[in-house]
């Protein structure tokens, strides 16, 4: 069983949690902003299972999970149904310039993405960028490939 599954251009890893859309329920029943781990992945399908309530029309994964808390999907479908994270905090992790500034390591803010994985993101400081159609600060954002960013790791506080 293969461990990893790129969908949307991201690669999600067993294990992680997903949020669904609107259109999971048209494909898989769930309803809209149900959370989900990826339990498996195998043959072009992906094992799912609700963590927070149970599903009508869902099954048990074989028998891995409790009744009405499981669905196969397949990850095309599956790409469809997940819901984009906008409004997180990311970082730029690639090597990337915009108009001479360098952007690795900058926190930014998601605000708006493409299908191809282009994102527009926002960052705290003027980069001689764009306002991403108004959705950000005039001259704060930047199209980017979904492949330069990584969650923003939270800070510990000393208490």
């Amino acid at each position: 069983m293969a461990s990893t599954i790129k969908l949307n251009n991201k690669i999600y890893h067993k294990g992680d949690t997903l949020t669904l859309n609107k259109d999971a329920s048209a494909i898989c029943h769930a309803p809209n902003g149900l959370k989900v781990q990826i339990m498996y992945i195998r043959d072009g399908s992906v094992g799912l299972y609700s963590t927070d309530q149970r599903v009508d029309h869902w099954s048990n994964l074989d028998g891995e999970v409790d009744d009405y808390r499981g669905w196969w999907i397949g990850a095309q479908d599956l790409g469809r149904c997940i819901k984009a994270e906008f409004g997180n905090e990311f970082e730029i992790v690639g090597s990337l310039k915009h108009r001479g500034v360098e952007l690795r390591g900058m926190p930014c803010r998601t605000l708006a993405g493409l299908e191809d994985g282009t994102i527009f993101v926002e960052f705290e400081e003027d980069v001689n960028g764009c306002s991403a159609d108004g959705l950000g600060k005039s001259g704060h954002c930047v199209a980017v490939n979904n492949k330069v960013l990584t969650k923003k790791k939270r800070e510990k506080h000393a208490q």
